[in-house]
Order: C-alpha cells, then sequence, then structure tokens
C-alpha cells in the first residue's frame, strides 16, 4: 500500500482541506517534541477491553518531504498496534507547518479534550508551536538557571507550570521580580517552587512593588527554609495571602521604620 499520497498543487490542497485516508500505522511518524510519551500502562489497560468504535481517526499530517507525521494519536496508534492493527483511518492534512502542527496538538488535546495533557506538556506544545507567551515564559525562566519540568522535584525545577504561565499572564513584570527574588534568596531550592510559595510571592510583589528592597527582602528570609514560611503559612490556612503575611512578618521583624503594612495586603 503506497502510503505517500499524490500531492497537489499546494494552493488548491492546502492544510486546511484534510482528507481521510487508511494508512499503515507503521508509517506514522510520531517522534515530534510537541507529542506526549507513550504510556505502555495506558496501552495495556484499554488493550484488555478494546473497542475499535471508540478509537476514532488519527489526525496526520503530511509534510512537504512526504513524511506523514502523526499530530494526534500517539496513544492510540499504540493501543492499535498492541491489539494486532496494521492500519487505521486517518484524517489527513497536507503541508502544514511544524509550528502548525504543533497548534493542532495542542487544540486537540488541550482543556476540555477527551484525554487533557498537563500543563507541562501544554506548554511544551505552545513552546514547540513558537507561541510568543512560552517563549517569553522559558527565556525568563532560563535567565535565572530555572528550568520548567513535571515528575519529580528536584532544584532549580519549577514543576508548578500552570501557576507560573498565569502568573506572566497576569503581569510580566512581576513573573520577572518573582523568579529574581526566588533565585537571590533561596537559589533554586527544590521547596522553594511550591505553588503556594510562587502565588504568594506574586501577591506580595504586586501589592508592595517600590515599598520593599530586593535585597533586603533576601537576607529577611534566606535563613527561613521554604518548607518552614509555607508551614507556618497553612498553620493559618491554605492560601496564597497567608504566605504574602509571613513574608511581610519576617521582612518587617528587624525593621522600626519603613515596615510594611499588613493592611495594604488584605484590601489587594
Amino acid at each position: 500500500m503506497n502510503n505517500h499520497l499524490t500531492f497537489k498543487p499546494i494552493e488548491t490542497l492546502t492544510g486546511r482541506q484534510p482528507i481521510w485516508r487508511t494508512l499503515t500505522l507503521t508509517s506514522l511518524f510520531d517522534q515530534q517534541a510537541y507529542q506526549r510519551p507513550l504510556s505502555k500502562r495506558w496501552v495495556n489497560e484499554k488493550a484488555q477491553v478494546f473497542d475499535e468504535g471508540l478509537v476514532g481517526s488519527l489526525i496526520v499530517n503530511q509534510r512537504t518531504n512526504g513524511t506523514m507525521a502523526l499530530i494526534d494519536g500517539k496513544q492510540r496508534k499504540g493501543l492499535l498496534l498492541e491489539v494486532g492493527k496494521k492500519e487505521w483511518m486517518c484524517q489527513v492534512f497536507f503541508g502544514l507547518s511544524y509550528e502548525e502542527e504543533a497548534t493542532k496538538f495542542y487544540k486537540f488535546n488541550g482543556k476540555g479534550s477527551r484525554r487533557p495533557i498537563s500543563p507541562y506538556q501544554n506548554f511544551l506544545s505552545m513552546l514547540e508551536a513558537k507561541n510568543p507567551i512560552a517563549i517569553n515564559i522559558q527565556d525568563v525562566v532560563k535567565k535565572y538557571g530555572f528550568r520548567l519540568g513535571q515528575g519529580g522535584v528536584s532544584d532549580n525545577k519549577i514543576k508548578a507550570v500552570q501557576s507560573a504561565t498565569g502568573i506572566f499572564i497576569r503581569n510580566e513584570g512581576v513573573f520577572d521580580r518573582v523568579l529574581f527574588l526566588l533565585k537571590l534568596t533561596w537559589d533554586g531550592d527544590k521547596n522553594s517552587f511550591d505553588t503556594d510559595l510562587l502565588l504568594g510571592m506574586e501577591l506580595f510583589v504586586r501589592v508592595y512593588g517600590d515599598k520593599f528592597d530586593n535585597a533586603e527582602f533576601a537576607s529577611s528570609l534566606k535563613k527561613v527554609s521554604p518548607t518552614t514560611l509555607t508551614n507556618k503559612a497553612m498553620s493559618m490556612g491554605r492560601y496564597c495571602k497567608y504566605v504574602a503575611k509571613v513574608m511581610v512578618d519576617y521582612y518587617n521583624a528587624r525593621r522600626t521604620k519603613n515596615r510594611l503594612s499588613e493592611e495594604a495586603l488584605y484590601k489587594s
């Protein structure tokens, strides 16, 4: 079976005009960086109760070099191969760029999809699609020697990807300063990237802005471990405002003038 479909001129057959074809599964390239890793556990579980009526069509792009790039359906492809299928019905786009592929993957797998991707995988797909927000977030994160990720906790790794993205979208300058303060105060300590701590730091920066000094903030808090800080905040309630309050307490502890007002925090 010839899986390389005959090209029509790109002007008459564009990426926005897909067709349906049965393609050989092993011919579909699925190692793109925007894809999530194949879950063998998921494949094995679904193979036990396989129902081909629930699989649906795979989404493919025939690139200009003839490569059949699997945009959406890597897990289902693995499942189909596991149960012995050789071919499957595919919705085929033509001539999409790599960035357009990544954008479609995000649309098929984002919030509200049948099996949403994780916030980190969502971020990676946006990055591969050259989304300017994702690129700018990555640049700021790298500037301070940090990285975004998922899985186990480790130094310099921000697992709270959704929270970090939200902070950036709300205010790019605040996001940059939050990461700067995290670096200056705890130098990438793995426990300093807790979601509540990130959001508490955002609130602190947003409320007090130019009323506090970065170096004095770091000096006041660097002797307090991130875990101690968040535990103290959680004793009052699990909410970022309590994290910000604890930061205010430590910042004010040795100050007799130019103290930060707690009232400003509660008015925010």
